[in-house]
């Protein structure tokens, strides 16, 4: 599915997700999302099922699990104190099972061989986000780590592409997005820049070709034939 251009992008910081896009981590939040539904006293629900709901943060993975359903209701009476459950058991089985990509180490060290800015833009609130960096062989990589509460806005709001663009004092056509789902791409094209997905992650079964961005690949150390540093 991998995307051909002409030319290589020429930027100086990436923007990078890290659910879906840098690691595998459904297995410890589905255990996260379990131990909260039995917790109240909620039936289970399948791993497979968990995979296709996270990507708008996790009071939004907490509203589809209580209801069972994507298109669950933004209120239930049990709302708060189901995130907070999931939230603290997720705090305690957060890097049981995650597991960067294939090639995401080596392709995060070459990239800031090359000079790049690593800048994380998820909507994983940014405490889990900054503990599960910790424990996993990337973390040092990034200048600045964003999640889902670290502003007013998050993905799909371009808000946080511009914070970090400002924050390096870089215009944000000098900059360029990498992630795996519609937050992603479509904060991109918002904020004006260009875009990567990669088609292994967790997009909500939408089709990658169909959210329009500037490359496709399969593989994440693909994105290595697609970017050069603009000095």
């Amino acid at each position: 599915m991998s995307s051909n251009i002409k030319h290589p992008i020429e930027c100086q910081v990436l923007f990078i997700d890290l659910d879906g896009t840098l690691v595998d981590s459904v297995p410890d939040m589905a255990t996260a999302v379990n131990r909260m539904l039995v917790d109240l006293k909620f039936p289970e629900v399948a791993e497979f099922q968990v995979r296709t709901w996270v990507g708008n943060g996790l009071p939004r993975l907490v509203q589809r699990a209580l209801w069972g359903q994507f298109d669950a209701p933004e209120e239930h009476p049990d709302l708060e104190s189901a995130v907070s459950l999931c939230r603290a058991h997720y705090t305690d089985c957060i890097h049981d099972q995650t597991q960067c990509y294939d090639g995401v180490q080596d392709s995060l060290l070459t990239l800031a061989e090359q000079g790049f800015k690593l800048v994380c833009i998820t909507n994983k609130p940014e405490s889990l986000s900054r503990t599960l960096l910790s424990f996993l062989p990337i973390g040092n990589y990034f200048s600045l780590i964003l999640g889902g509460d670290s502003l007013a806005t998050r993905k799909p709001d371009p808000g946080p592409l511009f914070y970090a663009a400002r924050h390096f004092n870089l215009d944000i056509s000098d900059c360029l997005m990498i992630g795996d789902s519609s937050s992603d791409i479509n904060a991109a094209k918002s904020a004006g820049c260009a875009s990567i997905c990669v088609s292994y992650g967790y997009n909500q079964g939408i089709d990658p070709v169909s959210l329009g961005p500037t490359v496709i690949v399969d593989h994440f150390p693909e994105i290595l034939d697609y970017v050069v540093f603009k000095a």
